[in-house]
């Protein structure tokens, strides 16, 4: 019988519930808010533009984006691969 009633004070101490009322006060504020959202497009969506634009023979504008690549740091072999394909093609094999 005393275990059972552990049991019970077990659950009921998980189904209390406390409130405690914090005080508020609403009060109209004349702050501008701003939100950039303009933020800075990941690795993964600069790769992906590249590589549609190559697919889609807008080769130059790719050869923009993979060099954009490899000056921020991205070592993907994807990019160096397409890069270097790019490159062969206008004859800058050096």
């Amino acid at each position: 019988m005393l275990e059972s009633s552990d049991k019970y004070q077990e659950k009921k101490k998980i189904t209390e519930v406390k409130t405690f009322l914090v005080p508020y006060t609403l009060e109209t504020t004349n702050q501008n808010i701003s939100i950039n959202s303009a933020s800075k497009p990941s690795i993964e969506k600069i790769i992906e533009k590249a590589i549609n634009l190559h697919v889609k023979g807008n080769i130059l504008e790719a050869e923009k984006y993979y060099r954009r690549l490899i000056n921020e740091g991205c070592n993907s072999h994807i990019i160096f691969s397409n890069y270097g394909v790019i490159l062969r093609q206008f004859g800058k094999s050096k």
